[in-house]
């Protein structure tokens, strides 16, 4: 095509080259390959080939977690629906439902996405049925996490139903994560094993590491698991992707956690706080990280990061971070009363939502630092530990309580830097 000067064949050919990156979460490629597609043909007029290309790099930042840049470039897209075939005027809507999720318009995006669900079961596009669903899925964990699971076996069943194996993967490797969250470290593991190719797919295979190591950080695992993940951060595959990256990120600093490597794990999680799709979860570990190193400065750091990442601050999940970020640091003050009702106030959203892990290491954090001082923590000190004694998980526990810091002892500023930090391992 490029011989026969036909601008927008070639367009058309890197749109596709860009979209088979995508599959696999290649979304640095894509972007690369798309931004010069695009300006080779910046001189020319809309067309179906331009609009299809602004579609895909929408797609392509929304995956990067480059929010801004993709509500510019879909919404360009979805100005020219003349161009576009009602199939990818619902791909481009499902892309912009996703992003004005990244940016926190949380009502407008839940009712895109599932509008767009509807359309697309109605249409038999069963592309976009799954990405509509599985990127709702986003929002629905902050609602409910059994939705949320729910959500993944339908998508599961989708794809096995047309032979869409990235879709069969993806939809194992989110129900693992949330299974993990809900408390059944067991759910989704067979199907991995069963799902995953020899070979290829080594963004998933990747992912569903990650999702044994997460288990396996927790029962005592955790120098393994974090040599793991250092080695998956150097894989190609990751390199080429922005949301993976940050993912690791994320998960090193809770890896690190379970070695009682405090500060190690607040600078982990920083690789993941400027990524629209990973930041809670970054933010949210360093917040506890912090907690137990003493480190008031360090707290509010992360918390500054938390209030910039969140999305969506009505929803419940958000609002128990919030509670929980609040409860952590009065408690540390020894503002015990503050500390008890936002405590609660977790607790009971934490309950509502069902992220039974996200309360077990909430309780753990608040039965330490203020179990002497009322009775709703010394309570929650026993249900931590019995939730992570039914997992295995005993070390983790005892870890925790021998080397976090307590309020009275906590320090006031951050570690001087070249300081050895509680809790690291001597060599």
């Amino acid at each position: 095509m490029a011989a026969a000067g036909d601008r927008l064949g070639v367009l058309r050919m890197r749109t596709l080259d860009a979209w088979v990156k995508l599959s696999e979460h290649g979304d640095q490629a894509a972007i690369a390959t798309l931004e010069g597609a695009l300006a080779d043909v910046a001189d020319l007029p809309p067309s179906r080939e331009i609009v299809q290309a602004q579609a895909e790099i929408g797609r392509a930042l929304m995956v990067a977690g480059r929010s801004a840049e993709a509500l510019i470039w879909v919404d360009r897209a979805i100005e020219n629906p003349d161009l576009l075939s009602p199939a990818e005027i619902v791909e481009a809507i499902v892309t912009k439902g996703t992003v004005l999720l990244q940016v926190g318009r949380t009502a407008e995006s839940e009712v895109v996405l599932r509008g767009a669900i509807v359309v697309a079961d109605r249409s038999g596009n069963a592309l976009a049925a799954m990405r509509a669903r599985n990127n709702l899925s986003g929002m629905v964990e902050s609602i409910s996490l059994e939705a949320a699971n729910d959500m993944a076996k339908e998508v599961y069943e989708i794809a096995q139903r047309f032979g869409m194996m990235t879709w069969v993967l993806q939809s194992v490797a989110v129900g693992q994560r949330v299974s993990f969250e809900l408390g059944r470290w067991d759910e989704w593991m067979d199907e991995g094993a069963a799902e995953l190719p020899e070979g290829g797919a080594d963004f998933y295979r990747i992912w569903y590491e990650a999702n044994r190591r997460d288990r396996l950080a927790y029962q005592g695992g955790a120098k393994e698991a974090e040599v793991a993940v250092k080695r998956s951060i150097e894989e190609q595959t990751v390199r080429e992707s922005a949301q993976a990256q940050a993912g690791l990120s994320a998960q090193l600093s809770e890896i690190l956690m379970a070695q009682q490597r405090w500060t190690d794990a607040v600078e982990a999680a920083r690789g993941g706080w400027n990524h629209s799709d990973m930041a809670r979860y970054a933010t949210i570990n360093a917040v506890f990280a912090a907690t137990a190193a003493g480190d008031r400065d360090l707290i509010e750091e992360a918390r500054q990061a938390y209030d910039r990442a969140v999305e969506g601050p009505e929803l419940p999940l958000p609002m128990a971070y919030s509670h929980v970020i609040a409860a952590l640091g009065a408690l540390l003050d020894e503002r015990w009363e503050a500390g008890r009702a936002s405590y609660l106030q977790a607790k009971r959203l934490l309950e509502q939502v069902s992220n039974q892990l996200m309360l077990a290491r909430f309780q753990l954090a608040v039965g330490h630092l203020a179990a002497n001082h009322f009775p709703e923590a010394a309570e929650a000190a026993r249900e931590a530990e019995a939730f992570f004694h039914e997992r295995g998980a005993d070390a983790y526990v005892e870890g925790y309580r021998a080397r976090a810091a307590r309020a009275k002892t906590a320090a006031t500023t951050r570690t001087p830097k070249g300081a050895k930090q509680a809790g690291s391992p001597v060599s």
